[in-house]
């Protein structure tokens, strides 16, 4: 696939995201009342400071798979992803964790 190409598929995709957002905060914005669309807001606000986190993983962890895969080191790059996905697991645990006790 050409970089243009994929430019193009990421700037409609992005595009539809954009506008089904808008309308999702329109909708919203009739349907609920001004406190519990300004609490709607705050969650999305606290979800996305929570994601900055995760993404910066995400991205190291690309990172050094696209490194081990390079260098053709399958192992590493197994041995990178069960290391990974079992300490996020165990992280998404024990943050669920207060939320659970919280709720019950």
């Amino acid at each position: 696939m050409t970089l243009s190409k994929s430019s193009a598929i990421l700037f409609a995709s992005s595009m539809v995201a954009s506008l089904s957002n808008y309308l999702f905060q329109f909708m919203m914005s009739r349907l609920l009342s001004v406190e519990d669309y300004g609490g709607m807001n705050a969650l999305f606000s606290i979800l996305v400071i929570a994601s900055i986190p995760a993404a910066t993983i995400m991205l190291v962890v690309a990172r050094y798979i696209s490194v081990f895969n390079a260098n053709g080191e399958e192992e590493r790059i197994i041995s990178l992803y069960k290391n990974s996905l079992l300490k996020m697991a165990l992280l998404g645990a024990v943050c669920l964790m207060p939320f659970v006790a919280l709720n019950g």
